[in-house]
């Protein structure tokens, strides 16, 4: 999703959901690139995943 600054969206998952869910993982790269891992392939989960913010 995209958020311009000084908004903020919600889940409307549980706390307990989100954790159980294994939490929520966060790629912020400036508006109109995405986040990449090494490969190429957009990171979807995981702890310490390196990625680099590329345009679409």
């Amino acid at each position: 999703m995209t958020l311009d600054p000084g908004e903020a969206t919600n889940t409307y998952a549980a706390h307990d959901k989100i954790l159980a869910a294994g939490g929520v993982s966060i790629y912020t790269c400036p508006v109109n690139d995405i986040p990449r891992q090494a490969d190429g392939t957009v990171p979807y989960n995981g702890v310490n995943n390196h990625f680099r913010c590329s345009q679409k």
